[in-house]
């Protein structure tokens, strides 16, 4: 068995029986052997490809055939599912061989998380954060402070339902992909009810609508704060917020006003002193229209001035009210003075 390095001429002599002698030459020659080279280690992502690229002969025989998209050319695609160390053996035109290695490393793939879906209300905001790779991209764009960073502010301007996608990428290059649904809910329409007018001292009530509950303020003359439908007796014209809010908790405010007119001061003049039979004169004064009660006596029971001639001593009340239905009451006292019983005597008979 020949096993020279360099290509080398034996020299055979041969005896036979006779004890004669012979020589033969023969060369054996020494090819180089090819030097193999499987390229560079490759790094994927799963489900990614990899090129592979042998060089340095002239056929080749690549092993395990697990993800390669050829096995006897020169280039193969490889997409393991795992890392895989692949073996070529390449083969020259003399029929040398030389084998190379080349490693796949399939990388893991981040597990990237958007965060839990929000709700918001109309022209409200909300941090998303994403979260399990290096580096962020979100889409679309439409209402976020940012789209390349892990925590964007989402601010939509619409009322819908806005689904944001984020794409994360790990540090070997590998992605993932998660979404986060913000739902933008309307604001309530509420209604606290056309503006009120009073006269102090009274109360009117108010009611709001709209929402499912409801907060006023400010809390001056109001018979509660938290309910729908307050009684407000302020003492001066105010003006209520009233902020109602709804099922999803958003919240808007309605305002109404509460004008609060003076109340007139009405008089009835002057105590009146009278004798039966006589009449005395009424004046009430401070307001529009007047109501006098009792009726006994009067000459009028809705004039200012009417004439009393009341049989025995009477108090009368008069009810004035204004050009704005504000009221206020007075009393006059017509006293009834008693009648002298006045006597000349008896009758007396004299002469002439």
């Amino acid at each position: 068995t020949a096993t020279p390095t360099v290509t080398t001429v034996y020299t055979v002599t041969g005896t036979d029986g006779n004890t004669c002698t012979d020589t033969g030459v023969v060369t054996v020659t020494v090819n180089p052997q090819p030097i193999v080279n499987g390229g560079p280690n490759g790094n994927i992502c799963p489900a990614d490809t990899a090129q592979l690229q042998a060089t340095g002969a002239v056929t080749y025989s690549w092993s395990p055939a697990t993800g390669l998209s050829c096995t006897n050319c020169s280039n193969p695609k490889a997409s393991p599912a795992a890392t895989t160390t692949y073996t070529v053996i390449g083969t020259d035109a003399n029929g040398c061989k030389d084998t190379a290695t080349v490693d796949v490393n399939v990388n893991a793939v981040p597990v990237v998380s958007g965060g839990a879906d929000k709700s918001i209300c109309f022209g409200s905001s909300t941090a998303l954060q994403a979260t399990g790779a290096a580096s962020y991209v979100w889409s679309p764009a439409t209402g976020l402070s940012c789209t390349n960073c892990a925590n964007p502010t989402a601010n939509p301007t619409t009322t819908t339902t806005t689904i944001y996608t984020v794409i994360g990428t790990n540090g070997s290059s590998c992605k993932d992909t998660a979404t986060v649904t913000v739902t933008v809910n309307p604001l309530p329409t509420v209604n606290a009810g056309t503006d009120k007018t009073i006269c102090v001292g009274f109360g009117t009530g108010l009611q709001a609508t709209g929402a499912t509950s409801y907060t006023w303020s400010p809390a001056t003359g109001l018979s509660c704060t938290n309910c729908a439908n307050p009684t407000a007796s302020p003492v001066t014209t105010t003006t209520y917020i009233v902020t109602g809010t709804d099922g999803n908790l958003c919240t808007n405010t309605d305002t109404i006003t509460v004008n609060v007119n003076p109340q007139p001061i009405v008089s009835g003049g002057a105590d009146k002193n009278i004798c039966p039979a006589d009449t005395a004169q009424l004046q009430a004064t401070g307001a529009v229209t007047y109501a006098w009660s009792p009726a006994t006596g009067l000459s009028c029971t809705n004039c200012a001035n009417p004439k009393s001639s009341p049989a025995v001593t009477t108090t009368y009340t008069v009810i004035g009210t204004d050009a704005n239905g504000c009221k206020d009451t007075a009393t006059v006292i017509v006293n009834v003075n008693a009648v002298p019983v006045v006597s000349g005597g008896t009758d007396k008979t004299i002469c002439f």
